[in-house]
């Protein structure tokens, strides 16, 4: 991975795809970079079941009603296969729709 991502002050990373966003999308958007986060804590809280994390991710993500879910994965940070249990490096991954526009974003934790 090249580096840190570089992120608003909310939490959204930085991308010219934010430009597209109407003002109650661009409000909507951080949400998913928050939904990744309370994945990691539980994580860190000793979760390491890839689908509790996810399910947690998902159900952050339902609350937030500007937001539909595309994608979501947690994956080894070293070949990007997908993990059934976080037992070394992960990358926690979501895709989702703000109106029209496709956000994605990750977080590398284990």
């Amino acid at each position: 991975m090249a580096g840190e991502t570089l992120r608003e002050s909310d939490g959204l990373a930085i991308s010219p795809v934010n430009a597209g966003l109407s003002p109650e999308e661009r409000k909507a958007a951080p949400a998913l970079f928050r939904a990744l986060l309370a994945g990691h804590l539980l994580h860190e809280l000793g979760e390491k079941r890839a689908k509790k994390i996810l399910a947690a991710v998902r159900q952050a993500l339902e609350m937030e009603p500007g937001l539909r879910i595309d994608a979501l994965s947690l994956v080894d940070a070293g070949t990007l296969l997908p993990v059934k249990k976080v037992t070394g490096p992960v990358l926690l991954e979501g895709a989702v729709y703000a109106g029209r526009t496709r956000l994605t974003d990750r977080v590398r934790f284990g």
